[in-house]
């Protein structure tokens, strides 16, 4: 009898009239991930190196936090949230920059702790895009290299889009 629920709950989905109000196809769930609508931009913590000729380089995350992907993720979502903290990882990771001396970072002389906003239907569409606009959660000068002007926290940059 068990047996027989549970096939009827996973079949049900197939009939529209018994998918439920939501409308939700996919057997037994209502995760929001599936049912609710995505927001025309999404969020992204990331750390970003720039060189004295203006390059940008998504800096890995090997050099800021601990973990796998996932889990990096989170930490610098978390970090975002706590200025003091975002400002220690900004200074760690400047001061590692600071040491190198050969190779593309060697030419480091900020790094940026950002949040960009992305429209992930355009990057996995079009192909990989930059952010349509990135907050700048902290900056800070790489130790004993070129200066030129640190951007505020929370400046907003633009790209290719409207303010």
């Amino acid at each position: 009898m068990l047996t027989l629920g549970l096939v009827l709950a996973i079949l049900a989905p197939i009939h529209p009239a018994l998918r439920g109000q939501r409308g939700d196809s996919f057997p037994l769930s209502w995760y929001p991930m599936f049912s609710r609508p995505r927001p025309a931009l999404e969020s992204v913590d990331y750390v970003i190196a720039l060189t004295a000729a203006g390059e940008r380089h998504i800096v890995h995350s090997k050099h800021h936090v601990r973990g796998a992907m996932n889990q990096a993720r989170r930490q610098l979502n978390r970090l975002a949230r706590r200025g003091q903290h975002a400002q220690d990882l900004c200074e760690q990771v400047a001061q590692r920059f600071s040491q190198r001396r050969r190779g593309t970072m060697a030419e480091v002389v900020q790094i940026w702790f950002v949040r960009g906003k992305f429209d992930l239907h355009q990057y996995f569409t079009d192909g990989p895009e930059g952010p349509k606009r990135e907050k700048i959660h902290w900056a800070c000068q790489v130790p004993d290299r070129a200066v030129f002007r640190v951007p505020q926290r929370g400046e907003i940059y633009h790209f290719g889009e409207a303010p």
